[in-house]
């Protein structure tokens, strides 16, 4: 009898102090829920509870196995509202009341003999630990579960930012061509509000006579998904709410996520530079084909443009003329 008494005394030691020095020696995952008075008031009522358990009113018309389960209540609550380390000190703080008060010969274990009595208080006391333990993993596990959330949900906050704050039109689109995220230079350049968008393909965002070989392509795309431009030597078109069409570049990018692969579109307009080009290209073509005589030197009077008009008045070809000193 005294070799088991003191087996599961080793044991409810165990399984009491070693958690309570491991949930305090590591730090915790997630700061408790409970403040400064909840933890006051929680001792509180340990203590008290404690104390009713070996009150000889209660004890005494109370069994010891229902009696010794009355502070479970309490240990949930530490646990949840402190962690583990409310879990472990409650049942710690507990189990030494219940010591003292059984070796004062007092509460539901305190009658027969010293070792009958403390070995029936440290059963109740292992399951009560294991209790504990119990609650405490259950708590670990939700506080990785809500820590892994908050991962996650920062994680897309960032990407969101990310997305919102690119300078280009961004489309993201499922392997079905659904959409599933735009910013907000996607709404200004298109004229859809981000709702509308959302509940298109990235088809009804090209002329009607681009859309059956874009299927194709979004397919091969998938197929062999990697960075690169899109449409490579074509000219491309995007095509706003109003029904306008615009010439846009287009830079694709796979994203991987827990749905598959996700499309990303970075959508340029060159509506302006189109503009430019063309300007430029009308300008050299009035230069090119005017009967006067157009040249153009660099500062230190190299000539770098030579037009036909040059060619019938001067008489020397762009071949000879260009990279010599100006004829001024």
């Amino acid at each position: 009898m005294v070799w088991t008494t003191w087996w599961l005394g080793d044991a409810s030691g165990a399984l009491i102090v070693a958690p309570l020095i491991i949930s305090f020696v590591l730090r915790p995952k997630q700061v408790p829920v409970g403040g400064l008075r909840e933890l006051v008031l929680l001792i509180l009522v340990v203590l008290i509870a404690g104390a009713t358990v070996f009150a000889p009113l209660i004890f005494s018309s109370i069994p010891p196995v229902a009696l010794s389960f009355t502070v479970v209540p309490i240990i949930v609550w530490a646990g949840l509202r402190f962690g583990s380390r409310g879990a472990t000190g409650a049942t710690f703080l507990f189990s030494t009341i219940a010591i003292w008060g059984t070796l004062g010969r007092l509460g539901p274990y305190g009658s027969g003999s010293t070792n009958t009595a403390l070995l029936s208080l440290q059963f109740s006391i292992m399951v009560l630990a294991t209790v504990g333990l119990a609650l405490s993993a259950l708590v670990h596990e939700r506080l990785d579960a809500q820590e892994e959330a908050r991962k996650a949900r920062a994680a897309e906050s960032r990407f969101e930012t990310l997305v919102d704050s690119a300078p280009d039109a961004m489309v993201i689109a499922d392997a079905q061509g659904r959409i599933v995220q735009v910013n907000s230079q996607t709404e200004a350049l298109f004229g859809y509000a981000r709702e509308e968008v959302l509940n298109l393909k990235v088809e009804d965002l090209i002329p009607q006579r681009f859309r059956t070989g874009h299927v194709a392509h979004r397919a091969d795309f998938h197929a062999t998904p990697r960075r690169r431009e899109m449409g490579v030597g074509m000219e491309l078109y995007g095509l706003r709410k109003d029904g306008t069409e615009f010439p846009v570049e287009i830079s694709l990018s796979p994203l991987q996520s827990d749905s598959g692969v996700l499309v990303s579109s970075a959508i340029r307009d060159i509506s302006e530079r189109r503009r430019v080009e063309e300007e430029r290209a009308r300008l050299a073509a009035i230069v090119e084909t005017s009967s006067d005589a157009i040249i153009k030197e660099t500062l230190d009077g190299t000539i770098v443009s030579w037009n036909k008009g040059a060619e019938r008045i001067f008489g020397y070809s762009t071949l000879e003329a260009v990279g010599q000193k100006g004829v001024s």
